[in-house]
This record gives C-alpha cells, sequence and structure tokens, in this order.
C-alpha cells in the first residue's frame, strides 16, 4: 500500500503531469487505470488523481463542455440507456471524451424534451376534436 497522503494544493506541473498521463490513456480509447496514474504520479493518491481530472475536465479549455450533439448522438445515447439503464461507465464507452455527469445531464434533458413534446401534442387538438371529446364525456358520465 503506498502511503501518498499528500493532501496539499495540486501544483501546475502536477496538474499537467496528471493530463499527460491521463491523455496516454484516453489516446487508446481506455479508461484510465488510477492505480497506474497514483505510482506514476508518486504524490497523490488514486482517488486525489481521479478527483482532480474531474475538476479539470469541467474546464471549458478542457472539456465538450460546449459540445454540439448530433441527432445520432443523441439518439446514441438514449438507445444505450434503453439498452442498459443507468449503467453510465458502458454508455461512456461510446463517448469516451464526455463525463458521466455530461451524459446524464443530456439524457435527462433529452427525456424532459421528449415529454414537453408529447404534453404539447396532447393540447393541441382542434375544435371539432374537442367538441367529440366533450360529446362523449358527457355520454359516459351520462348528462
Amino acid at each position: 500500500m503506498n502511503n501518498c497522503t499528500n493532501s496539499t494544493k495540486w501544483t501546475i506541473t502536477e496538474k499537467q503531469q496528471l493530463l499527460q498521463l491521463v491523455s496516454k490513456y484516453t489516446a487508446l480509447d481506455q479508461k484510465p487505470k488510477w492505480a497506474e496514474v497514483q505510482q506514476l504520479m508518486k504524490t497523490k493518491t488514486a482517488r486525489q488523481c481521479y478527483d482532480q481530472f474531474i475538476i479539470l475536465s469541467k474546464k471549458p479549455s478542457f472539456s465538450n463542455f460546449n459540445h454540439i450533439w448530433t441527432q445520432q448522438e443523441e439518439e446514441l445515447l438514449l438507445q444505450l440507456f434503453k439498452e442498459d439503464p443507468y449503467n453510465w461507465e458502458s454508455i461512456q464507452i461510446e463517448f469516451p471524451n464526455m463525463s458521466i455527469g455530461q451524459l446524464k445531464n443530456k439524457y435527462h434533458f433529452l427525456r424532459k424534451q421528449q415529454s414537453q413534446r408529447i404534453d404539447n401534442k396532447s393540447i393541441t387538438l382542434t375544435k371539432q376534436e374537442k367538441s367529440n371529446l366533450a360529446e362523449s364525456l358527457k355520454n359516459i358520465l351520462g348528462m
């Protein structure tokens, strides 16, 4: 067991080293092995490396924060979720440059968008359809 308990602030050099180590994994389309990253960092624990990477990946200069989703990507996300609900790690394999949080946010946004479309469609009845519906309800209720 490694005794890396350095809880001091991350230096710029350490942050750069962390990003370089993680980029080797992403270049191979693999998820980082944090225990290996920690061994190479030597000054931080695996958890500290992971947490710092998450912090760095949320910065717009690094992440796909402003990523413009294509319709194909949106459909793929919905399909993957349908096949294996809430298994965000397996879904993320198809979106290696996206964090799990970004995928969850996009998924929930798409679901909300779908339910709003359904709500809007149910509200847009023609006058004739509304009249027929009201007449049917009167008949059902015996009025």
